[in-house]
């Protein structure tokens, strides 16, 4: 076995620094989280950041997909890109639809107002999968020096931005749900800032619209997008649904 060259060692170091951010965030995380909010709120709150995730996971799975498989190889990223927002924008009412019953789900948690938990999941679910399509594109060019960039953005907000503004609130939990949008607006920011430096057109040539196979939204896709966020929320639901918040 051959031992890695230089330039992949070197390629390396932003893929390390991004995962020891986020860990060693989740780890200052857990500990104010635990510090500055009370269990049942945190238990609420718990519920609410297991569902943040169902746009990039399951209304947009086939969307991240493939614009992980073929954005290195494409003739236009840019039109690629065009065309992945195009669908972004028309999966919204998907996302609105399954966002609204989570919501009513959501409400004997009594986290805070309903029409104010969805449409923080909502904005949430939105802008975080815009984040998702950004890190998969950099990720499929090895540009991971601004993937880091995005990560660590995303990792520093998602951790501390939720408890201290609840903290400078004197405990309104309506400050959690403003803090994690928050972070989510600056996560899709850092992964709009992150693509400007993609390249346009090779040769300026006309450039046909890429097609997004059916595929990639059909039946069997959603469905095992679907079961995979299900499972990893599961045990959390269950047992806010048992055992109350705390």
């Amino acid at each position: 076995m051959r031992p890695p060259s230089s330039s992949s060692r070197l390629r390396l170091i932003p893929i390390l620094l991004a995962q020891g951010v986020g860990f060693l965030c989740g780890v200052a995380s857990m500990k104010l989280n635990s510090h500055l909010i009370p269990p049942a709120t945190l238990g609420a709150y718990g519920v609410f950041l297991s569902i943040t995730p169902i746009g990039m996971w399951v209304v947009y799975a086939g969307l991240m997909k493939y614009v992980s498989r073929n954005w290195a190889a494409t003739g236009s990223r840019r039109a690629l890109l065009l065309e992945a927002l195009r669908i972004w924008r028309r999966r919204l009412p998907w996302l609105a639809g399954l966002v609204t019953v989570a919501a009513i789900a959501m409400s004997s948690l009594g986290l805070t107002a309903n029409w104010l938990v969805g449409l923080s999941l909502f904005g949430s679910a939105a802008l975080l999968s815009l984040s998702a399509l950004a890190q998969n594109a950099l990720q499929a060019e090895s540009a991971h020096w601004r993937d880091c960039a995005v990560a660590t953005s995303a990792s520093l907000t998602r951790s501390f931005l939720p408890p201290l503004l609840y903290a400078a609130t004197s405990g309104a939990a309506a400050a959690l749900l403003l803090g994690f949008s928050t972070h989510a607006l600056v996560a899709a920011l850092a992964g709009a800032l992150a693509l400007r430096a993609t390249s346009n057109d090779s040769h300026g040539e006309r450039i046909e619209k890429p097609e997004f196979p059916a595929v990639y939204e059909g039946l069997l896709f959603t469905t095992l997008a679907f079961s995979g966020w299900l499972l990893t929320g599961l045990n959390r639901w269950l047992i806010a649904w048992f055992f109350g918040n705390v």
